[in-house]
């Protein structure tokens, strides 16, 4: 009985072999309504699971109903769809890039705005600056000035 052991050269060569296989596939080039369409669909499985966690706890929600509580998540989601169809000619430079694209526009739609308030969240624990605070201030002074006027 022959034992062949894979080498670490035999490695490199399935390894190369399969980028080149890769390289010569023609890649997905999707245009930018597509990756748009993409985004949006991230979005809308976002708020339908979204609304589906909040109808199991209990609550009677409808779409218009959810999308006044939701509309900063949906605003801020799309906010990042456009950043990224603008950085979309620097994010295909790197190798095999467009072959996912569509599916990365998917989750930026669906976990944009997640990973965004988690970055806005260490900002805030660094900075020590609190945006509630600010809002805070913010209806102290609307008070103040509706007090003033009467």
């Amino acid at each position: 009985m022959v034992q062949h052991i894979l080498t670490q050269a035999d490695s490199i060569r399935i390894i190369t072999s399969y980028c080149d296989a890769i390289k010569s596939k023609q890649s997905v080039d999707m245009n930018d309504v597509q990756l748009l369409f993409m985004g949006v669909l991230g979005i809308l499985t976002y708020c339908l699971k979204k609304a589906k966690e909040l109808q199991n706890k209990g609550f009677q929600i409808t779409p218009a109903k959810f999308v006044r509580i939701e509309w900063y998540s949906i605003a801020s989601s799309m906010v990042l769809i456009f950043a990224a169809l603008m950085l979309k000619k620097e994010a295909m430079t790197i190798d095999y890039a467009s072959h996912f694209m569509g599916f990365c526009f998917f989750v930026i739609g669906y976990a944009g705005q997640n990973v965004l308030y988690a970055i806005l969240g260490k900002v805030e624990k660094v900075t020590g600056l609190h945006i509630d605070d600010q809002d805070k201030n913010l209806d102290s002074v609307q008070e103040k000035e509706g007090t003033e006027t009467k």
